[in-house]
């Protein structure tokens, strides 16, 4: 299925017989077909809050993710989407149907327990859902960034199949996001060396999960790259 029609198939999904009813009535088609574009200034309001009942209601659609104003952004070099605040957040979160076979699981290449912390994310319970994600993945705002998940975890995502799948990386991205903006936190505890010294060949995700999970086991652990200046820090500009 082409873009055009997987689209007015969610939509048709989304809006039904009786919206697109109201919907004709309010933009003014007239039997050849064609819109009023002046009647439809008017009613635009009115068409917003339609669409934004249907959502809410099937929960079909993805919470938008916040952005900089184009005006804003073009002053200054900080990131351009702002991220989801706790409601918003809290209401993404309760679209998961919480899978007895959770497939979004098995399209992540960390396993990271995604239902489990989308349910707490749903409660909450973001200091839990950041120990859930963690428990897998040392690098869960990165991997909220910059992941592929539309080809990974949202790919599985049963919820795609009539809409939307589930933000996952919006809502990672959120919680490592509030545990670093967290003030009041556990102080991160390191274990004594043991006197080994380990070289990591390279400083990607890999070579930096790698050089995290050694410390923690009590080996000073140094990740180099062959070229720097080529590095994936660099590269990705994380």
């Amino acid at each position: 299925m082409d873009e055009k029609k997987l689209n007015q198939a969610k939509l048709g999904a989304i809006i039904t017989a009786e919206d697109t009813r109201l919907v004709e009535e309010l933009i003014g088609i007239d039997e050849n077909g064609k819109i009023d574009l002046a009647k439809l200034e008017q009613r635009l309001p009115d068409l917003k809050r339609i669409l934004a009942s249907a959502i809410a209601e099937r929960k079909l659609l993805k919470h938008p993710m916040p952005e900089q104003d184009p005006e804003v952004r073009s002053h200054n070099f900080d990131e351009v989407a702002l991220g989801y605040s706790p409601e918003v957040a809290i209401a993404e979160a309760k679209r998961c149907l919480n899978c007895k076979n959770p497939m979004c699981r098995n399209g992540c290449p960390v396993s990271v327990r995604i239902p489990e912390f989308i349910a707490k994310v749903a409660e909450g319970d973001f200091d839990a859902a950041y120990e859930i994600i963690t428990s897998t993945n040392a690098l869960p705002a990165v991997c909220g960034r910059v992941c592929p998940q539309e080809r990974q975890c949202e790919s599985r995502c049963v919820r795609g199949v009539k809409g939307e799948s589930v933000a996952i990386g919006r809502l990672e991205r959120f919680v490592a996001d509030y545990h670093m903006a967290k003030k009041n936190k556990a102080p991160v505890t390191v274990p004594e060396s043991n006197g080994h010294r380990i070289a990591v060949i390279g400083s990607g995700p890999a070579g930096l999960t790698c050089a995290g999970d050694l410390r923690k086991m009590g080996y000073t652990a140094s990740p180099s790259s062959v070229c720097p200046r080529r590095s994936w820090p660099r590269r990705s500009r994380i």
